[in-house]
């Protein structure tokens, strides 16, 4: 008799450890995801009608190469090519 009503409530036992375990990842999930902290040196530029890369590369980074800077930009920002449109939001390094 005894056994009869253990194994009755095994389920039910089962299914409360399910529960707990998946609150517990779930904390330790959403405490992971938050504790990542953005880049926070990330500079960003709007284009102005008649803005170049080349141009951009040179106020952002007088001395460096434009030519790198340039890459640099065009890569970041996943451009093909590189003509520009006024507005366009782009990533500087």
């Amino acid at each position: 008799m005894q056994v009869k009503k253990r194994l009755r409530w095994r389920p039910l036992i089962f299914l409360r450890n399910m529960a707990i375990l998946s609150v517990l990842f779930l904390i330790l999930a959403t405490t992971a995801l938050s504790s990542e902290k953005p880049a926070q040196n990330e500079e960003f530029t709007v284009v102005r009608p008649g803005d170049t890369l080349w141009n951009i590369a040179v106020k952002h980074n007088p001395d460096c190469d434009p030519r790198v800077t340039v890459n640099q930009i065009c890569k970041l920002n996943g451009l093909a090519s590189k003509n520009l449109q006024p507005g366009m939001l782009l990533q500087l390094p």
